[in-house]
């Protein structure tokens, strides 16, 4: 694969020392030259340079002002001093500012591709250092995927046997089913785990920003584009890049996108020549595609191009043994807290059909450990749509209405008790007298419910 040359800037008050400079660095990198200081700032404003090149005595502003005027725009770009034998104590000095090296003139023209070369290998060694290091620290490699279920089954044989391959995968399941989970295991586990997993939600971009988000724009492509962008599939070079909810993705982007997979081509917002890249596409959807193909919502060929591999998840409700599973590794996520579920929480959960999926689950369980109050979750710490789920066939579910009617009258005599306690800190006589209730009675609910008083003194 072709790689983006390097981009080099030279400043010196000398012409024709910058056309040599130009000519003997040309051959590998895109040089740019400026005999003026201050209009070499200009250029360095509107343009992304890797390496600027900078003579150290020049009339207007010196090299070492310069030097401060660019690194006050970039971190990240290096630099290198082009000085006199009488003037290397300066050199030295910018070094500790910053700089990355100096050349004494005159100077062999190997010397100088020797130091640029190792700047830009250093560079190199340093980028993929830090992403990688990336990858560790935000934890992008998959968590296990939880369920023994059939259909958990065929995607688990599903993603050993893609992993390897340089295949377009489609995954489809409803939403919150663990669509980017099962991206990121077919990414790590194949060939290309040592290198980028970049996600991209085409949904949650706006239209007019997709195109330059996915593609990359040159400087002043549009309003707006105050500087070049590579963009994100030019990022995920060599590893892969998740494309979530494809079917969102604008008709007038899908030609270009169909191009870049089947030619592995790129061009950027505004550019004439396209780059080359070595990207694995996935793509997801929770939408029904074929309908949409069929309704010209979305390209057919796009459609065939990225179903090559197709990968369904199926939703929870059809997977209730995995339900348990799920639940317990929730629980041992959030375990800082310490507390379990009951068994009849558990029944509950099995029953209920979760329309939010696995993510649904995970999110209830992590608000109910933080909102009960006992050790043990219970049927009156549930939400009111899981307790309130609607009946089938006229048939009440669980243990039947009574016993479902019960737990939310619970829950309702629960949040009036909390609420008188938390009104009089506490003092259950007080609080029982507000509710023109027998301290007993009032204890009896607390008992029930699992409520200290002590909770609420100060």
């Amino acid at each position: 694969m072709k790689e983006t040359k390097r981009k080099i800037l030279v400043v010196d008050d000398d012409s024709s020392f910058c056309k040599l400079l130009e000519r003997v660095l040309s051959a590998d990198y895109a040089v740019s030259s400026c005999t003026n200081p201050l209009e070499a700032l200009e250029i360095f404003k509107a343009n992304s340079f890797d390496l600027v090149i900078i003579d150290l005595y020049m009339p207007e502003m010196n090299g070492m002002q310069l030097m401060e005027a660019i690194t006050d725009i970039s971190k990240t770009v290096d630099i290198i001093f082009i000085t006199a034998y009488a003037a290397v104590e300066t050199a030295v000095e910018a070094m500790k500012k910053g700089a990355s090296d100096y050349l004494i003139k005159p100077f062999q023209n190997v010397e100088l591709l020797h130091v640029v070369r190792g700047i830009f290998e250093k560079r190199k060694l340093s980028e993929e250092n830090k992403w990688l290091k990336e990858q560790l620290e935000e934890k992008n490699r998959p968590e296990e995927i939880i369920g023994n279920s059939r259909g958990m089954q065929e995607v688990y044989s599903l993603i050993k046997r893609v992993a390897d391959t340089n295949s377009t995968v489609l995954i489809t399941g409803e939403s919150g089913t663990g669509k980017e989970l099962v991206a990121r295991a077919i990414h790590y586990e194949g060939a290309r785990r040592n290198m980028r997993f970049v996600p991209v939600n085409c949904s949650a971009i706006p239209e007019n920003l997709l195109e330059s988000e996915l593609f990359g724009h040159k400087k002043g492509a549009f309003s707006g584009a105050v500087a070049a962008r590579s963009g994100l599939i030019k990022h995920a070079d060599k590893g892969t890049i998740f494309l979530d909810e494809i079917a969102d993705m604008p008709l007038g982007l899908q030609p270009k996108l169909l191009r870049v997979i089947q030619e592995q081509k790129v061009r950027s917002v505004g550019e004439e020549e396209e780059s080359d890249i070595d990207v694995r596409f996935i793509a997801a959807t929770s939408k029904d595609l074929k309908k949409l193909v069929a309704d010209k919502q979305f390209r057919e060929d796009l459609f065939y191009r990225i179903n090559v591999i197709p990968v369904f998840i199926p939703p929870l409700r059809e997977r209730k043994d995995d339900i348990p599973l799920l639940a317990r590794f929730f629980l041992d996520r959030y375990g800082r807290l310490n507390k379990i579920l009951s068994d009849e929480v558990m029944r509950y959960f099995v029953e209920y059909d979760w329309p939010g999926n696995v993510r649904e689950l995970e999110n209830t369980i992590e608000r109910m450990m933080i909102l009960s109050r006992g050790d043990v979750i219970t049927a009156a710490d549930l939400p009111f749509e899981i307790l309130n789920r609607p009946e089938t066939d006229g048939v009440p579910q669980h243990a039947g209405y009574m016993d479902r009617k019960k737990v939310i009258l619970d829950q309702f005599n629960r949040s009036i008790v909390l609420d008188a306690l938390q009104k009089h800190a506490g003092n259950v006589t007080r609080a029982a007298a507000e509710l023109n209730m027998e301290r007993a009675s009032f204890q009896r609910i607390m008992k029930r419910c699992g409520i200290r008083s002590e909770e609420f003194r100060e």
